[in-house]
């Protein structure tokens, strides 16, 4: 191992990806045929979502190794996790890289057909081609919705999709029955085409055989099975696996998301309420079109109509409602998501704006003064949200960078709100300016606290690198 690959391990464990891809490329320059460095750089390049010349160092690789089924593998999964980045960032685009994937796959099997790792990633490639095609992402199946997915109908190209991934799940247990990507490829398989039961079976023997060999319990098993028994009304035994889940990795924030559900669901009025639930779900769709359709009735009263509308976004919102509230409850506040507080702490802020500026707007009217009252009100209570956003985060260094971003956009309410009071003794030529900078400073403080929403849930789910 030369010293450019040892010093790019280093860099690459403290998350300096550019650094490292510095010293790879390098490393490259005295041995340019060497398949596991150019691996490694392209590993560095996704880091960095730099995927366009990830993908390439890897078909460098297959150029240079065409008849090796592991390098049409591993381009395969750059592929596939280029594709996660698209659905994010560019939904439009992810389709047609999928696919690539796929072609990519299926020459890697035709190479070597005896890898279960090999069947494995072609279904979990079929699987979400299926999920993300254009005629089934935007259409409703009113059967899915009121009476589950045992009772939807698929359509054909979404239903070969998913019965081609099921197919590859059964070859790859077939070369290993125990293998632990293709045993979830097919339980997450059957769940999407309503067959729970049967998931829920595979899963359970999966995890036996593990706990006869020896081995630690699975957490990816525990979390899907702790979703089957919480959608069929078992909470207690959800909330076990769940914790077993944690127990086995306490970085997994669907399964905190999970556990926070479970918890928010020992309540009756969340379970009847709430968006999450399907009477709750209901309820929203039906207040949602008697507030649009009750428009075109004459004899219905603008309140009731007003009302229902409320009533739906009251809905929509309770779950964040119910989370900002186990936020004062240390013992279910440690299963909480930093982007579920965000969010959470975002909605309570941003109501409470909304009720400060009709407060004051409504109540305090200021006499003699050309600016009006709501202004004053905005640039004292925006602030409250990037404040709530940095609340959200445990101590650190995204703290630290929110905590700035929030005294920037007090600084500026706080010139704004100084300009606009101070009209009335500035000379002519001078107020002008003011009025200009003032009204300027509320801009930029109502885009910056919405702005803050962003930077602190992305803060919260993407990993920060500690240096460029």
């Amino acid at each position: 191992m030369s010293n450019h690959v040892e010093q790019a391990e280093q860099f690459f464990a403290q998350s300096w990806f550019r650094k490292a891809a510095q010293e790879l490329q390098l490393a490259l320059e005295t041995d340019p045929e060497n398949m596991e460095t150019r691996y490694f750089l392209s590993q560095c390049l996704a880091k960095m979502q730099h995927y366009d010349a990830a993908v390439q160092e890897l078909e460098t690789v297959v150029q240079q190794q065409p008849d090796l089924a592991l390098a049409r593998y591993l381009l395969a999964q750059m592929h596939y996790e280029y594709y996660l980045w698209l659905l994010r960032t560019g939904p439009e685009k992810s389709l047609e890289r999928i696919r690539q994937a796929g072609a990519t796959i299926k020459i890697a099997l035709q190479l070597d057909s005896e890898t279960p790792e090999h069947w494995g990633l072609l279904g979990i490639i079929h699987m979400e081609e299926g999920n993300c095609l254009p005629d089934t992402s935007q259409s409703v199946d009113l059967r899915e919705f009121f009476f589950g997915k045992q009772f939807a109908k698929h359509n054909k190209k979404q239903q070969t999709c998913w019965d081609d991934a099921l197919h590859a799940a059964e070859r790859g247990l077939a070369l290993e029955p125990n293998h632990h990507q293709c045993t979830q490829l097919k339980a997450a398989v059957l769940q999407k085409l309503g067959r729970v039961q049967a998931a829920e079976s595979i899963l359970v023997k999966y995890n036996l055989a593990r706990k006869m060999a020896g081995d630690d319990p699975d957490p990816e098993s525990h979390s899907r099975l702790g979703w089957f028994a919480l959608e069929a009304g078992k909470r207690t035994e959800a909330l076990k696996h769940f914790q077993i889940a944690l127990d086995g990795d306490p970085t997994l924030e669907e399964v905190r998301r999970a556990v926070s559900e479970t918890i928010k669901r020992n309540y009756w009025f969340y379970r009847l309420f709430s968006r999450s639930c399907k009477p709750g779900q209901v309820m929203m769709v039906l207040f949602f079109v008697f507030a649009y359709v009750g428009q075109t009735i004459p004899a219905i009263p603008e309140w009731v109509l007003g009302g229902s509308l409320m009533c739906a976004i009251a809905i929509a919102a309770l779950p964040w409602i119910f989370i900002w509230v186990m936020r004062f409850k240390p013992a279910e506040r440690k299963y909480l998501c930093v982007s579920d507080m965000v969010s959470a702490n975002y909605l309570v802020a941003s109501l409470l704006c909304v009720a400060i500026i009709a407060t004051i707007s409504i109540r305090i009217p200021i006499e003699g003064k050309e600016t009006p009252p709501f202004i004053f009100a905005a640039l004292g209570s925006f602030p409250l949200m990037p404040v709530a956003v940095m609340l959200a985060h445990p101590s650190g260094r995204r703290r630290c960078c929110i905590a700035t971003y929030t005294f920037f956009i007090a600084g500026l309410a706080a010139i704004g709100a100084t300009l606009l009071a101070i009209l009335d003794v500035l000379p002519p030529w001078l107020g002008a300016s003011a009025v200009v900078i003032g009204y300027l400073a509320v801009g930029l403080v109502v885009l910056g606290a919405l702005v803050s929403y962003w930077i602190g849930f992305e803060g919260a789910t993407v990993p920060i690198q500690t240096r460029k």
